[in-house]
């Protein structure tokens, strides 16, 4: 795996000082790679500045030696050399380079370039210069190997810039240039606002992420890299955010599935902090995928979580206790958890927003909740009800969703959630009752709801499918 911050640009250094030099080229249409100095650490590279001795089109080349063949690995577009001098240019589409990679250039025109001659001279089909050139015509593009023809000993005015990658990788094959091998180690090496990439790979770690506003990313996505949870403690979990604003994206997050005292929590992640954007993930035979007893603002959107298990009766994909959530798109599948569980019976939970996720196999329990939108979810042959508010839950609104075979009541509204809005929902098939309402006289408002059985009768609008 690698991780980027942003630095200033002298710390990801490649190529020569850019400075006016004695010479400039007469051939055209040719290409050089200049191995003087090589990029030195891993990174994106984002600009590049030349010494210009003429007005004329030149393109940047970035080459990866492995063995005795260079490829290029990235290029910029032909740009006209706008001022004798310094020219720099920013990079439209930034570069990905590693440690040891090389700067070089396409010339469509003669003498763009100043270099220095250090000793020598053109050595024809010798290539043991530290430049390297093709013959006239060869103008090499990103994918290709490059077979160089000739060589001199020269400096050429060309460096390039951006932002540094240290990359870390547990078995250093994906990534042979890593620099750790842990993530942990990585989130204390870094500072708040960085960014981890992680190269495919499976992780052993309980990684405690105590940086505001930091991100942590997989390369190749959540197939290719996992995270394994570990124990820590009384507990068992893979991520643990205790600073605000971090993100987790594009892993599979696995076997948080025990705990070592009777204070301990089994959870892929545990969310004890606000702002987090947790977004295409997989989570799989976890007690609790996401558990948080006090986060606001965050946005849980398009994971996947299945194959969840209960510990001594407790457990959920999603158990959060907090406000003006976000948890959308989500995939909640063969859980033997319920899918999410919003609010305790201590804190009030308001202004969370709980929209086109698909569940099957379990449900969504709201517990002392307020104002919050459940809307267009489809759940599906739930273990319980399809959606249960309990306790003083008031002024949510429930509306079309789709809530197909709960074993128990297709929506249940305890006596004392009150000034609530269901509607325009379809319940159908459930084993108990579609809707059951246990205020009394009835508080909350039923509106347009397609269902066929109720308590009271009143609640279903339309009986027909």
């Amino acid at each position: 795996m690698f991780f980027s911050r942003p630095v200033f640009a002298a710390d990801l250094t490649g190529g020569n000082a850019v400075i006016d030099r004695v010479y400039n080229d007469s051939w055209s249409n040719f290409t050089l790679v200049d191995t003087n100095n090589p990029i030195a650490v891993n990174g994106i590279l984002n600009t590049w500045s030349i010494w210009a001795k003429n007005l004329t089109k030149v393109q940047l080349k970035i080459f990866r030696l492995t063995g005795v063949d260079y490829t290029v690995v990235g290029e910029s577009e032909l740009v006209v050399l706008n001022a004798i001098g310094i020219n720099t240019f920013n990079l439209t589409n930034p570069i990905s380079v590693n440690k040891g990679d090389f700067v070089g250039l396409y010339f469509q025109d003669a003498g763009g370039v100043a270099f220095d001659l250090d000793s020598g001279g053109f050595s024809s089909g010798n290539l043991d210069g530290t430049v390297k050139f093709t013959n006239p015509g060869k103008n090499p593009h990103l994918g290709e190997v490059v077979h160089f023809d000739d060589s001199s000993n020269r400096t050429y005015s060309l460096s390039v810039g951006g932002t540094i990658k240290y990359i870390v990788d547990k078995d250093k094959i994906e990534c042979p240039t890593a620099d750790y091998t842990s993530i942990q180690a990585v989130v204390t090496a870094l500072s708040d606002g960085d960014t981890i990439y992680v190269c495919k790979d499976s992780y052993n770690e309980s990684v405690v992420v105590n940086k505001q506003n930091m991100t942590i990313v997989s390369i190749d996505g959540a197939n290719f890299t996992t995270i394994e949870a570990t124990k820590s403690g009384s507990s068992k979990f893979a991520f643990k955010l205790t600073k605000s604003g971090i993100t987790i994206k594009g892993f599979t997050i696995k076997n948080a599935d025990r705990i070592f005292g009777p204070s301990g929590i089994a959870s892929a992640i545990i969310l004890n902090k606000d702002n987090a954007i947790i977004n295409n993930n997989i989570f799989e035979h976890n007690s609790y995928g996401i558990y948080s007893i006090g986060s606001n603002n965050n946005k849980i959107t398009n994971n996947i979580f299945k194959n969840g298990i209960e510990i001594e009766g407790n457990g959920a994909a999603i158990s959060l206790v907090g406000s003006a959530n976000e948890i959308s798109g989500n995939q909640i599948q063969d859980n033997d958890t319920e899918a999410l569980i919003i609010g305790n019976n201590s804190t009030i939970s308001k202004n969370n927003k709980i929209t086109t996720n698909a569940i099957v196999g379990s449900g969504i329990i709201l517990i002392r909740t307020n104002s919050n939108n459940i809307t267009s979810n489809l759940i599906k042959n739930s273990k319980s009800n399809g959606i249960l508010l309990s306790l003083t839950s008031k002024q949510n609104t429930i509306k079309t969703n789709s809530i197909l075979g709960a074993k128990k009541d297709g929506i249940s509204i305890e006596t004392q959630a009150t000034n609530n809005t269901i509607q325009n929902n379809m319940i159908k098939d459930s084993l108990g009752l579609d809707a059951r309402d246990l205020t009394s006289p009835l508080k909350n408002a039923w509106i347009l709801n397609m269902c066929l059985t109720s308590y009271p009768t009143s609640l279903c609008k339309f009986s027909s499918f």
